[in-house]
């Protein structure tokens, strides 16, 4: 079709028909680019949803391990609660035993006294009639004792 005459003829002639295939070329370039983009594009986008997930994961598992600690908490403050409860159970029980005791100790106290007081009277009485009895006998053996005299 043409001659070439000269080396400038033959580069331009050579770039003249290179350059469809240069259009062709840059498209596929640009098309690989496009590629390549969208390509790291979804990577980058699974990363992030992996890491996402991965974080949801953490923080799901940073969750339960919060509600398993407050539970932990909880059930050492209930047991603690339990404790001081028992604790003050155990101490009414004794205060109440002492108290009931001490009450049974007074009551013992209070009958002891009064059997006491009982058994003095009653050992006065007895000693003024012992008295009594004893000047009664004193009397009837002075009036014996005179009435012999008076006999003899």
């Amino acid at each position: 079709m043409f001659i070439c005459c000269g080396k400038k003829q033959k580069i331009e002639i050579a770039n003249l028909r290179s350059q469809p295939l240069q259009s062709v070329k840059m498209q596929l370039q640009e098309d690989s680019i496009d590629a390549k983009f969208e390509f790291h594009l979804e990577k980058f986008q699974w990363k992030l949803m992996r890491e996402a997930t991965g974080e949801e994961l953490v923080r799901q598992q940073q969750k339960q391990k919060e509600k398993e600690r407050l539970k932990l908490e909880q059930q050492q403050k209930l047991q603690k609660e339990d404790e001081e409860l028992q604790r003050l159970q155990s101490q009414i029980e004794q205060q109440t035993f002492v108290q009931k005791e001490k009450k049974q100790l007074h009551d013992q106290l209070n009958d002891l006294f009064t059997k006491l007081k009982k058994d003095y009277l009653i050992t006065q009485i007895k000693n003024e009639l012992l008295k009594k009895m004893i000047e009664d006998d004193k009397k009837q053996m002075g009036e014996i004792t005179n009435y012999e005299f008076a006999k003899s």
